[in-house]
């Protein structure tokens, strides 16, 4: 077999075990070979490209790994992404495609959400959008696996009881004091985008008030500390603490991720849980809180759509959502506008 393409005189730095090699061999868009020395010779044939890299550093795609390859960049070989003031160097695709609902949900969203717009019509609005933007929706024909149907809409749209993935339908229609969390997700050049957030229908009562304020106040709690060198669960222990010093509760059964090249990646973010717990958060991580927060009874069940969470009691929910990397050992939010 020979190579296509042969990168040498590199730091070609991996998660193995010796890191870092001198080239690698390309077939096909494939590695087929990475190693040191000359090795690489009997790869070459008189269509094989070589490339000399002259000692600048090389990253293959070995591992899914969202932005955990970069570091271990970082920690093995010093490369410095320290105060950076772009995302060009870790991932600038990702922070678009998050960029893309900001803009969705500022912009666009809070001129339809008004009594009498059914759900179905702003989940149009929002694919409309989102298309327009040169990106998918990442939710639309999302399939987990038999026995769940793939997920029918661009958005999930979850009006006042419902919690969580919320079918948008031409039969919801908005009234006057409803709430509604509009949860999605971007695609854009294989990355991924996720945020959500709550509205209010016009006037509503003080309870639902203060439920999405406490819901975004929870959510920008947990952002703070989702610092290097603190544990997963320090964000869901300071997210509890702060929601349920106001008598409301925290679903137990959905919780944050980490995101990427995937919707869902490792690792998982509770709303809930024991300070000084769970892994420790490095940076080069993202991921998302998203606070789902109850008026009443922390339960849920799903409906026979397979889909749609409601609360056990019938009582109002909210749920606020950012994308985050963490930088310099710092959360940084990706899915705001510049």
């Amino acid at each position: 077999m020979y190579a296509d393409i042969i990168i040498k005189n590199a730091k070609c730095i991996t998660v193995n075990d010796e890191k870092v090699f001198e080239w690698l061999a390309i077939k096909d868009k494939k590695i087929i070979a990475i190693d040191n020395g000359k090795k690489y010779n009997s790869l070459i044939n008189k269509t094989t490209i070589i490339l000399d890299a002259k000692g600048k550093s090389v990253l293959p795609g070995f591992i899914d790994s969202h932005f955990h390859l970069v570091q271990t960049a970082m920690n093995e070989e010093g490369i410095n992404l320290h105060n950076v003031s772009s995302f060009e160097e870790i991932g600038k695709k990702i922070k678009k495609a998050n960029e893309i609902i900001a803009r969705l949900f500022e912009d666009v969203l809070p001129k339809h959400v008004k009594a009498g717009i059914s759900t179905y019509e702003l989940d149009q609005i929002a694919e409309d959008y989102i298309r327009s933007q040169g990106a998918i929706p990442g939710t639309k024909g999302y399939d987990v696996g038999h026995p769940y149907p793939p997920y029918p809409a661009a958005t999930c749209i979850s009006v006042n009881e419902v919690v969580v993935h919320g079918i948008p339908s031409k039969k919801q229609i908005l009234k006057e004091g409803d709430i509604l969390t509009v949860d999605t997700v971007t695609v854009l050049d294989g990355y991924f985008g996720d945020a959500a957030i709550t509205y209010a229908v016009g006037e509503i009562d003080e309870t639902s008030k203060k439920l999405m304020e406490v819901t975004e106040k929870a959510r920008d709690i947990g952002i703070e500390v989702a610092r290097a060198g603190n544990r997963i669960g320090d964000i869901g222990h300071a997210i509890q603490e702060y929601v349920e010093s106001f008598g409301f509760s925290l679903v137990r059964d959905f919780a944050g991720h980490g995101v990427g090249k995937e919707m869902h990646e490792d690792p998982i973010i509770p709303n809930y849980g024991k300070a000084g717990t769970g892994a420790k958060i490095e940076d080069g991580m993202v991921i998302t809180v998203e606070p789902m927060v109850n008026v009443g009874t922390y339960k849920v069940k799903v409906l026979s759509d397979m889909w749609t969470a409601v609360t056990k009691d019938g009582k109002r929910s909210a749920q606020y959502e950012h994308s985050l990397a963490i930088i310099d050992g710092k959360p940084v939010i990706l899915s705001v506008r510049d």
